[in-house]
């Protein structure tokens, strides 16, 4: 350590030979512990400011990729700091830096499972159990905008499908049609879901789902067929919005027939 003409305490030397003043430590530490905040605000303003209509999805990602790169620069750069504040014994100054840090380290927690999910699942959003004859959908046709999914699945979107969920099948039951509806209802409106039609007639049950933060909602179908020993219940999940699903709807229809089966 050494004091410059000024007084001012000196810390260390740059490239230039010149000492960092503990002034200008507490200034970084500051900027760094303010960046950090600054992140998680836009982590958890982004999604909500599109599920409440105030920012388009695209500015709603743009948000987040911006956190997610905000919180790496400050974790790195609280790092370093971190280092340099131990070794000169600068103990409030660290305190503030590692604050900082573990700021910088929300995005990052939130961001890096969805990554490797992403990189785990085929890129589709449209699962059924009957890939030949998809369970169509009625009363959700009404609230799917202008720019919702195409419903039409396409073959290649199957064969995904078929690889990387090969668990998605039909269930066949002992219950009669009346009673598989009547089911199929109890089963969506405990897994969470919003029953939005139920039609005895057809044999059919739909059901949206809508995601906790973003808001994004994903049409759940169920269709009832009778036959001889029962019935045969095929379901079916669609996102409105998105290339991936991120495995959600693929899990919503094991989770449905599951239940069913028990």
């Amino acid at each position: 350590m050494c004091v410059s003409t000024h007084g001012s305490i000196l810390i260390g030397e740059t490239a230039e030979g010149r000492g960092v003043t503990m002034e200008e430590i507490r200034w970084w530490a500051r900027l760094l512990l303010i960046s950090g905040v600054i992140s998680v605000v836009l982590l958890i303003s982004a999604p909500l400011g599109y599920r409440f209509g105030m920012t388009g999805l695209q500015s709603a990602f743009g948000s987040l990729a911006l956190a997610v790169l905000g919180s790496v620069i400050v974790l790195l750069v609280s790092f370093v700091m971190v280092i340099i504040t131990t070794r000169k014994g600068l103990v409030d100054n660290r305190k503030q830096l590692v604050i900082a840090a573990l700021f910088s380290l929300l995005p990052l927690l939130a961001a890096v499972p969805q990554y490797f999910k992403v990189s785990s699942v085929p890129p589709i959003h449209d699962i059924s159990t009957d890939l030949a004859e998809p369970p169509a959908f009625d009363a959700a046709l009404a609230q799917r905008g202008e720019f919702s999914n195409d419903l039409n699945l396409e073959s290649s979107e199957a064969q995904q499908q078929r690889s990387a969920y090969p668990d998605v099948l039909p269930v066949t039951s002992t219950l009669t049609s009346e009673d598989a509806v009547s089911r199929s209802v109890a089963l969506l409106e405990q897994m969470g879901l919003e029953v939005i039609n139920v039609d005895l007639e057809a044999g059919r049950v739909e059901a949206v789902a809508t995601s906790f933060w973003f808001g994004f909602k994903d049409d759940f179908v169920v269709r009832i067929r009778g036959n001889n020993e029962g019935s045969r219940i095929d379901a079916r999940s669609v996102s409105r919005v998105g290339q991936s699903d991120l495995g959600v709807n693929a899990e919503r229809v094991m989770t449905f027939i599951a239940g069913f089966a028990d």
